[in-house]
């Protein structure tokens, strides 16, 4: 794995579950509709998980319009960081939300929802969009706590605080940022900074991710 970037976007694509797994056999680990905005728009929500492959992706519909809307799409991570965390862990490989239903907080529910089931990994290269949505939502999800993982792609560990205890992430924390998100270049950098993100400018030399785990079932 590459170190925590920002990064400017890349292209993604909405897929069905169908079209996701193609003719892999998957389950459907729970399906769940909410009533989002001041419009009260109904959405469904499918988390879908092939479990001999590891791959899995969560599914949002507008169901008014049976339109596809967003996904998120992830992995099941290496047994070293099922081991690390206590529970199978899985990361997430690409969010996408159609720009017509950004500002609902669907990304945010689906990672919510999933860390019922698993220990949810941030990718290891984030869009400047991603960066803040782990930033400014994931840690502030009250029912979420997220931790750092340092040498993910050797031999990872839980980033410790200044106790030897292990580092709680959120936004109020300053003096993590440049820990955690780096930049590539000076426009991504302004970029960031423009949401907020303090980061450094240049790869790290370790490799972080984030890992969100469920207060009330921290083991699942």
């Amino acid at each position: 794995m590459a170190p925590l970037i920002v990064s400017l976007p890349h292209e993604k694509n909405l897929l069905s579950p169908d079209e996701f797994f193609c003719e892999q056999s998957h389950i459907c680990l729970d399906t769940f509709t909410l009533t989002i905005g001041p419009d009260n728009v109904p959405f469904e929500f499918g988390i879908f998980y092939g479990e001999e492959t590891g791959d899995g992706v969560v599914s949002i519909t507008e169901e008014t319009t049976s339109r596809l809307v967003g996904n998120v799409v992830f992995k099941k991570t290496s047994d070293e960081l099922c081991i690390l965390t206590g529970a199978t862990s899985v990361q997430i490989s690409s969010a996408m939300i159609d720009e017509d239903y950004r500002g609902f907080a669907l990304a945010t529910t689906a990672y919510g929802k999933l860390a019922e089931y698993f220990h949810v990994v941030s990718d290891s290269v984030q869009t400047v969009g991603g960066a803040a949505l782990w930033k400014n939502k994931i840690a502030a999800t009250p029912s979420l706590t997220v931790h750092v993982i340092v040498d993910c792609d050797t031999t990872p560990r839980m980033l410790p605080d200044p106790n030897n205890e292990i580092q709680v992430y959120d936004s109020s924390k300053v003096y993590l940022e440049k820990l955690i998100w780096s930049s590539k270049d000076q426009k991504t950098f302004e970029l960031a900074g423009s949401l907020g993100i303090e980061s450094s400018v240049g790869e790290h030399h370790q490799s972080r991710v984030l890992i969100a785990k469920r207060k009330d079932n921290p083991q699942h």
